[in-house]
């Protein structure tokens, strides 16, 4: 089941400086209301086969870091939860406050984000942050979010 696809929309997103401490940001309880809200993904209108406009919704700028946060709603017997994307240049993913995968993929390369988060990471409400970080050159950053739901006994 898909709970989060490419290019969806709600992201609360913000651009910061390269290595701007935004203390906590990927915490459930941080306070992202004064952050901009935009739809994956996120990238420059050029550079690599992904920035195009069919896939860059939100400008993000070269040589800067983006902060995104969105809000999962699984099921409580959701299994193999499963984030999937794309970044150029490197990104850290989080669930609920929990590194779950660190990337350096140096370039825009599909799959770059592949992790299974473990199951005690997992609650109702599920909170997605991803520090995304460029080196210039293009910017892109996409994600989706699987998961397995258990036949009902």
């Amino acid at each position: 089941m898909t709970e989060l696809d490419y290019n969806s929309t709600g992201w609360r997103y913000r651009q910061v400086p390269p290595a701007t401490d935004v203390p906590l940001f990927y915490e459930r309880g941080f306070d992202d209301s004064e952050w901009q809200t935009g739809q994956a993904g996120f990238g420059t209108a050029s550079g690599c086969s992904f920035n195009t406009p069919e896939n860059v919704k939100t400008p993000w700028a070269r040589n800067t870091d983006i902060l995104v946060r969105h809000w999962l709603h699984l099921p409580r017997n959701a299994q193999q939860v499963r984030i999937q994307g794309t970044i150029d240049n490197d990104a850290q993913v989080y669930l609920n406050g929990h590194l779950v995968q660190s990337v350096r993929s140096g370039y825009c390369r599909t799959g770059a984000i592949d992790v299974v988060v473990p199951a005690e990471y997992l609650e109702c409400c599920n909170l997605l942050a991803i520090r995304g970080h460029d080196y210039g050159g293009s910017t892109y950053l996409n994600v989706r979010v699987t998961y397995v739901k258990p036949p009902q006994v």
